[in-house]
């Protein structure tokens, strides 16, 4: 756990797997660390979140220092159609 507490200090880019069943106060925490990262080093992050829930699409567009650029269809990857399948993709800062 210690690499992705370091990784976060330096990283341009980030790719964060969401649980399928997601804690607040965990996504909180998570981009509070990636937040905090952002204003010791200040710089442009990508940041993409492979199957969020609608919740946490609602939480993420909350975040002020997050700008939504894009979201990836994954669904004809899998069998079945499950919306989840997809992958959301948001900036942090601008070069």
């Amino acid at each position: 756990m210690k690499f992705v507490t370091g990784a976060v200090t330096d990283a341009d880019v980030i790719l964060y797997v969401t649980d399928t069943v997601e804690q607040g106060d965990r996504s909180a925490e998570i981009i509070g660390r990636i937040r905090e990262s952002w204003y010791k080093k200040t710089r442009e992050m990508l940041l993409f979140f492979y199957y969020p829930s609608d919740e946490y699409i609602s939480y993420l567009m909350t975040v002020e220092e997050l700008e939504f650029l894009d979201e990836i269809d994954c669904q004809d990857l899998f069998e079945g159609k499950n919306q989840r399948e997809r992958i959301l993709v948001f900036q942090m800062g601008e070069e």
